[in-house]
């Protein structure tokens, strides 16, 4: 994370073999009190900052998370919602292309040039000249049977 601040070097100076110097510095040598007391004190500063910041950017995830189960939570009947009105809307669609497929059927019936007599046929009620009409009633709502063998329409001759 952070890279702490590098103690002072202090270059060693080139001595003869054969006798040491008195004037440098021992490597060995324990450090003065109040040095150490420094080097305690900017220890804790060090870690007090990491702990902020560490604390820091857990409470700000926390938010973070919070935020989000918010707006999931919001967010999961609109879905639900939304899936309702596609599912309407597919029912509905289905409905008219059925609607348009019967339609479709009944026009090309309609005209279909192969088909023109039935149709005026079923539409109206003549017939062709070389057939008959036959009405059929029931016989439980009718007092009187009818027995004639003539054609209805066709005027009877006496």
């Amino acid at each position: 994370m952070y890279a702490t601040r590098p103690e002072p070097f202090e270059p060693l100076e080139p001595s003869s073999p054969s006798s040491p110097s008195k004037s440098s510095p021992s490597r060995h040598r324990s450090p003065s009190p109040q040095t150490q007391a420094q080097r305690q004190a900017r220890r804790r500063a060090q870690l007090s900052a990491r702990t902020t910041e560490v604390c820091t950017k857990l409470s700000l995830n926390v938010l973070v998370i919070l935020a989000f189960g918010s707006a999931l939570f919001h967010l999961i009947p609109y879905h639900q919602q939304q899936r309702v009105m596609l599912r309407e809307a597919k029912d509905t669609v289905a409905n008219a292309q059925d609607r348009v497929k019967a339609l479709n059927e009944e026009f090309s019936q309609v005209f279909d040039p192969t088909q023109t007599r039935a149709i005026m046929q079923e539409e109206s009620y003549r017939v062709r000249p070389d057939q008959r009409q036959i009405i059929w009633v029931d016989p439980a709502q009718t007092s009187q049977p009818i027995e004639s063998s003539e054609p209805i329409g066709e005027p009877v001759t006496d």
